[in-house]
């Protein structure tokens, strides 16, 4: 016989009846009450337990055998600090402050770390400024403002490259308008080379040559500079809806981009750094549809990429620079 829900399973031990709407309320009274305890006990044991601040260290960048990092003491705020290894690999280095640049518990939150030789650069915000470039020397403590040719603050930096004599990187001047700048080696005279107006991409859409060029993006045009001199390579038009001009990266005597026409869509180009060798490489979705190129990763002498060539979906393609060297690794849905 099938045993009730409050029947008794063992007669020796007579267990009172409860009636169901009553042992319903009394299951829900008894759960939270339960809950309560459980919560209350929670509560008195953080009272007992020490707080374990945390100085969420960010940025990580490696420069001269040195690891520089943000983070937050209690005292200064978010600011630049630095671990130097010991000698012995299995003993700690020292962890310190290299400058307060924003005194006080207040954040310079920097950022954009960038190396070029002994030099370290960056971005911070210090008080009543937007946020500025700075130069880390080897042999100073302090950074130091990067300032333009007139003595002024330039904002908003964004490092592009860098090859044997320049920096080059753009910001923004006292008039609001977005610029082009050069720097020395290890000097904070920022001169401003060309104006990029309101057509610059915020984001980095620029590449250093293996010929110690610059190659970047203005709009729809790209841009060739040697040292100080820009030199337009072609103007290539965005029809229809295929969005901004993306991807630049250098592969051995080319550089390598995602370009956009109007016969071909946006697809893969390249150049050798003169107008008449600024060629599509393939024309991977044939006529006017674009490929979707999204980002390269080179390997081996390679670049990788997905795209779509309208027939396989958006899968794997390498790229050695030629048309014959492009092509699908594996259509993974065939």
């Amino acid at each position: 016989m099938a045993r009730s829900l409050y029947s008794d399973p063992h007669p020796s031990l007579p267990i009172p009846r409860i009636p169901a709407r009553a042992a319903s309320y009394g299951f829900w009274l008894g759960l939270c009450l339960c809950a309560w305890a459980a919560f209350a006990q929670d509560l008195a044991g953080l009272e007992d337990r020490p707080l374990n601040p945390s100085s969420l260290p960010k940025h990580l960048h490696a420069h001269n055998g040195v690891l520089y990092f943000v983070a937050d003491d209690g005292i200064h705020g978010r600011e630049i600090w630095r671990y130097v290894p010991a000698k012995a690999p299995e003993e700690l280095g020292e962890c310190s402050l290299v400058y307060d640049l924003m005194p006080g518990p207040e954040n310079s939150n920097c950022e954009g770390f960038f190396s070029v030789g002994e030099y370290l650069y960056f971005m911070a915000e210090v008080p009543h400024t937007k946020r500025l470039p700075f130069l880390l020397r080897p042999d100073e403590d302090e950074p130091k403002t990067i300032r333009d040719d007139q003595g002024d603050f330039v904002s908003d930096p964004q490092f592009l490259g860098a090859n044997s004599e320049y920096i080059y990187m753009t910001a923004t001047d006292r008039r609001e308008e977005r610029m082009l700048y050069v720097l020395r080696h290890g000097e904070t005279l920022a001169d401003p080379v060309a104006s990029l107006g309101r057509q610059w991409s915020w984001g980095r859409v620029s590449t250093m040559g293996n010929d110690g060029a610059l190659y970047y993006f203005v709009g729809s045009t790209l841009f060739r500079m040697q040292d100080t001199t820009p030199v337009e390579l072609v103007y290539l038009v965005s029809g229809g809806n295929l969005g901004v001009i993306g991807s630049i990266t250098s592969l051995g005597d080319y550089v390598i981009f995602v370009g956009a026409d109007e016969a071909h869509g946006r697809e893969l180009w390249r150049t050798d750094g003169t107008p008449e060798g600024t060629v599509l490489v393939k024309d991977i979705a044939k006529g006017p549809d674009s490929s979707r190129i999204t980002g390269f990763y080179e390997w081996r002498g390679e670049l990788y990429f997905p795209a779509d060539d309208g027939e396989c979906g958006k899968e794997l393609w390498k790229t050695d620079g030629t048309p014959e060297g492009t092509m699908l690794l594996k259509d993974h849905f065939l």
